[in-house]
């Protein structure tokens, strides 16, 4: 197994739905600024090794669920 890794890209959804709100581009850490309640949701971190993951579908995938809280 490879141990480099290309980041594709983060994704962000709400609980639920399959459209993507927005994407960012591939970097190792997804850093979020002056957030509100638009920014709760999925958290979708693609990246690839240069090893064929056809037989596993979320090979290279990993998600997070981030909630804002506060007033």
């Amino acid at each position: 197994m490879p141990d480099t890794y290309t980041y594709i890209t983060w994704e962000h959804r709400w609980p639920g739905l399959t459209m993507v709100l927005r994407s960012f581009p591939g970097s190792e850490v997804l850093r979020l600024e002056n957030l509100t309640y638009q920014d709760n949701g999925y958290y979708t971190c693609r990246v690839e090794n240069g090893v064929n993951s056809s037989k596993h579908f979320n090979a290279g995938v990993g998600d997070v669920y981030l909630q804002i809280e506060g007033s």
